[in-house]
């Protein structure tokens, strides 16, 4: 990723602010439309899991730029999610859910640039999961 993707990243993260459990419920949507096996792995509440996400994504997104936080807490996520079922294959639909809800959020915000600069923080996101 350049500087300026994660800017992009960073900046669309903290415009989002107070919208930003607004996109994390449009992804769980997105998620059980495309998968809809993934429910299983989620409580019949996703109130409290809705919060933990958003949590994480806000904090994931702030530490990219600081390789060994990053990795270390995303290497940790991997490793938590692996222990609830979670397969590798299940990244890439994801991906697409949660690049879908951003899209839908932000609206006309949406840019193709944004839309690159999040896919590929989603990607090192996920390989760096995937790898703890």
């Amino acid at each position: 990723m350049t500087p300026e993707q994660l800017f992009l990243v960073e900046s669309s993260v903290a415009a989002l602010g107070p919208v930003l459990d607004d996109v994390v419920a449009a992804f769980y949507d997105r998620l059980f439309e495309l998968a809809p096996d993934t429910r299983v792995l989620f409580s019949d509440d996703l109130v409290v899991q809705r919060g933990k996400f958003t949590a994480e994504l806000a904090f994931i997104v702030t530490t990219i730029r600081r390789h060994d936080a990053f990795v270390a807490t995303a290497s940790e996520l991997g490793r938590s999610h692996h222990e609830f079922g979670v397969q590798p294959e299940m990244f890439r639909t994801a991906g697409a859910a949660l690049l879908d809800a951003l899209a839908a959020v932000l609206d006309d915000g949406w840019t193709p640039a944004l839309s690159e600069a999040w896919r590929l923080a989603y990607r090192l996101t996920a390989e760096a999961m995937m790898a703890g």
